[in-house]
């Protein structure tokens, strides 16, 4: 499996209607919340995931 982008995980959580729970200019994290669930992705937009956070992201987000 190739690593996935930052940014396309992002992507696709905002697609699948995920809402960004803080707006901040600085750090590498970001949360986001859907139906009382949260989910935290790590990583500058450009960068490769680790492969267990994208795992984790999966099973959080219901892709799996």
């Amino acid at each position: 499996m190739p690593p996935h982008k930052v940014r396309e995980v992002t992507a696709r959580l905002e697609a699948e209607g995920w809402e960004l729970l803080h707006k901040r200019g600085k750090g590498s994290h970001r949360r986001y919340g859907k139906d009382g669930n949260r989910i935290t992705v790590s990583g500058k937009l450009g960068d490769d995931m680790k492969p267990g956070t994208y795992s984790k992201i999966e099973r959080d987000a219901g892709w799996k």
